[in-house]
C-alpha cells in the first residue's frame, strides 16, 4: 500500500518523528481559503494500548504547535476568539486526519506501520501468550481514539486564549 503526503506527515506525527511540516488547512473565516501553517510535535505523543472485548483500543495523546504562516484580513489575533477558533479547528481538522490515516492502516493496508504492538504486549505474561494472541491479525479490528492538543504559537510565545 501506499500512503499520500498528509498520510505520511500523520504517520511522522503518531511515531514521534515529525520535526516539522507545512500543511494547508480550511480557512474557518472563509470557506473558500485555506490557510498555510508549519506544525511541529510539542513532545512525544502518549500512547496507551488497551484490550476490549479482546481486541486492541488504541488511545494517542498528541501535543503540537502550531505557526500560522498566512493570514488574512478576517483573522484578528488580539481578539482572544479568533485565536480559540483557528486553534480549535486545526486541533478538530489534524486529529480527523490522523484517525483516518490510523484506520486506514489497520483496515486498508492491514499494517501496524506505527509500532502499537511494541505498547501492547506488556499485557502479555509470556512471548506464547503474545505470539497465540496474533497482533497481525487483531490489528486490523482496533480501535482508535485521537486527541490533538496544538497551541498556536504567535512570535516567541504562544496566543493567550
Amino acid at each position: 500500500g501506499e500512503l499520500n503526503g498528509l498520510e505520511s506527515i500523520c504517520h511522522k506525527i503518531v511515531s514521534g518523528e515529525l520535526d516539522f511540516c507545512n500543511i494547508q488547512v480550511p480557512n474557518p473565516y472563509d470557506d473558500s481559503k485555506n490557510l498555510d501553517l508549519i506544525l511541529r510535535l510539542k513532545k512525544n505523543p502518549k500512547i496507551n494500548v488497551e484490550f476490549i472485548n479482546g481486541y486492541p483500543y488504541i488511545n494517542i495523546n498528541i501535543k503540537l504547535v502550531i505557526r500560522v504562516i498566512s493570514i488574512n484580513k478576517e483573522m484578528d489575533f488580539t481578539k482572544k476568539e479568533t485565536g480559540k477558533k483557528l486553534q480549535e479547528e486545526v486541533n478538530l481538522y489534524t486529529q480527523n486526519l490522523i484517525s483516518n490515516y490510523l484506520y486506514k492502516t489497520s483496515l486498508e493496508l492491514d499494517s501496524d506501520i506505527d509500532g502499537f504492538g511494541y505498547h501492547a504486549v506488556k499485557y502479555f505474561l509470556t512471548a506464547d501468550d503474545w505470539s497465540n494472541y496474533n497482533w497481525s491479525d487483531k490489528y486490523k479490528n482496533s480501535f482508535f481514539s485521537v486527541n490533538v492538543d496544538g497551541k498556536i504559537m504567535a512570535g516567541n510565545s504562544f496566543l493567550d486564549i
